[in-house]
């Protein structure tokens, strides 16, 4: 063998062991995989495939929710990665750092790869957050009265010089008399007055009620006429009898009664009424007129 020909075998050595290597951690890291509480549950893995789906279309929101589904399913160290990354990828580092932490704390000794890829995310998050409270020192948040763009208000008090007295002059408006406030017009309420509509109501219900009344007594009339008996009337005859005597007076009483109610309110509607119809006669103005005349006349006749 030539002495060009051992470096050649030797990197192929070299080349062939890491190959075979890789294979033996790739190998290993499969079968954990398979062995995974999520990937073998069909519901987890799921929720983890359509959240990997949607990170890689930069739907990061979904893909969050995706995660946390996962994770909710079945509580794998590994799945809180994928949310601190996602989460770094929305915009809140902070968050992320905390996830990041979680994992550190639930799986200490974790394969050394994905040990490593979590402490990548860690400090880049890490130096996000940094960055972040190195901006908001140099740029803090305005006042709300900044923020709105309003300056606060000026100094009304005048400005005095030392030793001059100092002298308040009253604005042209205070010395201008203030109008006087114009008289609120009455409104006048339009429609029938409640009393109308009170005494209307009360007498049309005594109207009814004796109207039923005298309903019932022509009904007790009517049976104590039916009433057959011989030679005197029998004790039910003569109580039908009285109760209808009874119920006519009462009948007669409460329809006069509503009647007069009813009428005496019309009538009070209608006099009232009338009264705001006719327009009032200005006495003393004429008194005065017919005076004013008289002078003028006698003044006219000397």
């Amino acid at each position: 063998m030539s002495w060009k020909t051992k470096p050649l075998l030797l990197s192929l050595f070299l080349v062939g062991g890491s190959i075979f290597l890789q294979a033996r951690v790739a190998a290993a890291d499969e079968s954990d995989m398979d062995n995974d509480p999520c990937l073998t549950d069909s519901i987890c893995k799921a929720h983890f495939q359509r959240g990997r789906k949607l990170s890689k279309e930069d739907n990061y929101a979904e893909a969050l929710v995706a995660y946390e589904a996962a994770q909710l399913r079945r509580q794998v160290p590994w799945l809180l990665i994928n949310i601190g990354r996602t989460l770094h990828k929305l915009g809140r580092p902070a968050e992320a750092t905390s996830y990041y932490k979680r994992y550190f704390a639930d799986e200490p000794s974790g394969p050394a790869e994905r040990k490593q890829r979590a402490l990548q995310f860690q400090a880049e998050a890490e130096e996000e957050v940094a960055k972040l409270g190195a901006l908001q020192k140099q740029n803090p948040q305005p006042t709300p009265s900044t923020a709105a763009g309003t300056s606060p208000p000026p100094s009304t008090a005048p400005a005095t010089t030392a030793g001059a007295p100092t002298v308040i002059e009253p604005s042209p408006a205070a010395l201008s008399p203030s109008p006087s406030p114009s008289p609120t017009p009455k409104v006048e309420m339009t429609g029938r007055p409640t009393w109308l509509w009170t005494g209307v109501a009360v007498g049309g219900g005594i109207l009814l009620v004796g109207g039923a009344v005298g309903i019932a007594a022509l009904v007790q009339r009517s049976h104590a006429s039916s009433a057959v008996y011989v030679g005197d009337p029998s004790a039910e005859a003569l109580a039908a009898k009285d109760s209808a005597r009874s119920l006519g007076i009462a009948a007669d009483v409460l329809i006069g009664v509503g009647a007069v109610t009813a009428g005496a309110t019309a009538i009070a509607y209608l006099v009232k009424t009338r009264r705001k119809e006719q327009p009032k006669t200005a006495v003393l103005p004429a008194l005065q007129a017919g005076a004013r005349s008289v002078l003028v006349g006698a003044a006219g006749a000397f």
